[in-house]
């Protein structure tokens, strides 16, 4: 055939070619969404799986431990214990709560990915009814 010639094709053959050729590219398509899906499906898996075992810095930890610090300087104030007396419950309370909120077994192994929530929890720490009596007894 020349390349000056042109092929006539009735208009349902040319509708049947375009079909086919959409039909071709949806597939396509959802093959590619369907991998898509998947890929996006590993990858937060991955960044969840990091994200628990990237813990707090070292800088991360001090100010953590300013944060508790302050904290319990401020409920001893503010409900007129003796700091010498009460500050090791009250620590070790700060602590241990932390460590079970985020299920680890020392506040060294925080994830990072929480510093931000870690220190409002402890600024907005208060100690429970249990957590008082003990420092009764202190008293």
């Amino acid at each position: 055939m020349d390349n000056n010639q042109t092929t006539i094709v009735s208009p349902e053959q040319n509708n049947t070619d375009i079909l086919e050729l959409i039909s071709k590219i949806a597939v396509g398509q959802v093959g590619f969404n369907n991998e898509f899906i998947s890929m996006n499906k590993r990858m937060n898996y991955l960044e969840d799986s990091l994200d628990k075992r990237i813990f707090v810095s070292s800088g991360q930890r001090l100010e953590i431990r300013k944060h508790v610090k302050a904290a319990v300087a401020s409920i001893a104030k503010r409900k007129e214990w003796d700091y010498k007396i009460v500050s090791k419950v009250l620590f070790n309370a700060i602590y241990s709560d932390l460590n079970e909120q985020y299920n680890v077994p020392s506040y060294n192994d925080l994830p990072a990915k929480y510093f931000g929530e870690i220190v409002e929890k402890i600024d907005d720490w208060r100690p429970n009814q249990v957590i008082k009596d003990r420092v009764e007894k202190k008293l």
